[in-house]
């Protein structure tokens, strides 16, 4: 009337606890636990779930991090009433996952609070040395209701992270800076060739641009309404930008010299030490008070 399975195995100097429990009509549930890295999955099912149509509650701790995961379904599964926690976020999540002839998802991230750059700071080390596997692809729509920066507080984030093929796609992103400002892009994210780069393109507007420039220490500022557009690609190997197109308040486009001036300045004060470097406001601050 049941089905019991319980194992261990050592893969790679790391031991792992297996565990299964099938009563049937009743409790089931499966664990998997790895002690020595302090990660863990337990998914309890539903006592009407079965091969056809699962159902039950996953609960995955890993890098610090939990993921609580409520599902239902076979090849498809419905996601609803989840979560992604960890020290630097606290997120909603729903949508679906797919596992029929290939693994892929289209889930909703909706962020309460985010601390952006502490986040990137603790994963993106992680991801540029392993880069991103290439059976990973779906989509996760992303709303960001505040999230704290150096910059100010930045409201109402929105884009989609698309996942394809080992690159990440950051599509139709916008936020809301402060003093009435705007960041609108797009980019593409590519880890896993030979040459890893940063393609974008970023329109940055400000109805109050000699108030908010102040933050920066840049007082002698006397345009209010502003807008700059850029596009071109980060060298990730190299921590160099190279800027393809550069407009100011939509129709007067930056010289060339001009520009190699901007590439200077940003790869020696900005990315100098890492991509990151564009999250840092001190860099930024630097940069603007050579280039403004």
């Amino acid at each position: 009337n049941k089905h019991e399975l319980n194992a261990s195995v050592n893969f790679s100097n790391n031991k792992i606890n297996l565990e299964f429990y099938n009563n049937f009509g009743f409790e089931k549930y499966l664990k998997i636990n790895i002690p020595k890295l302090k990660q863990s999955l337990d998914i309890n099912f539903d006592p009407e779930s079965n091969l056809e149509n699962l159902s039950g509650e996953l609960k995955l701790k890993f890098f610090e991090s939990i993921l609580l995961l409520n599902f239902k379904g076979k090849d498809k599964f419905k996601i609803s009433r989840s979560y992604l926690r960890n020290k630097f976020l606290n997120s909603k999540i729903d949508g679906e996952i797919y596992f029929k002839d290939q693994f892929n998802f289209n889930l909703n991230l909706d962020i309460n609070q985010i601390s952006l750059r502490k986040f990137l700071l603790s994963y993106y080390p992680v991801l540029q040395r392993g880069g991103l596997s290439k059976k990973i692809n779906g989509k996760l729509n992303i709303l960001i209701k505040n999230s704290s920066s150096l910059f100010g507080k930045i409201k109402n984030t929105k884009l989609d992270l698309i996942f394809e093929n080992g690159d990440i796609r950051i599509a139709n992103a916008s936020s809301i800076f402060p003093e009435n400002s705007k960041l609108e892009s797009n980019m593409l994210i590519s880890l896993n060739s030979s040459k890893p780069k940063v393609e974008f393109n970023i329109r940055f507007s400000a109805k109050n641009m000699k108030k908010y420039i102040r933050k920066f220490g840049v007082y002698d500022s006397d345009k209010n309404q502003t807008s700059v557009y850029a596009n071109g690609v980060i060298d990730l190997n190299k921590n160099k930008i190279k800027f393809i197109k550069i407009i100011r308040n939509n129709n007067e486009k930056v010289g060339r010299d001009e520009i190699a001036a901007i590439e200077n300045a940003f790869n020696r004060l900005v990315i100098n030490e890492g991509i990151l470097g564009v999250f840092d406001f001190f860099k930024y601050k630097k940069f603007l008070q050579e280039t403004y």
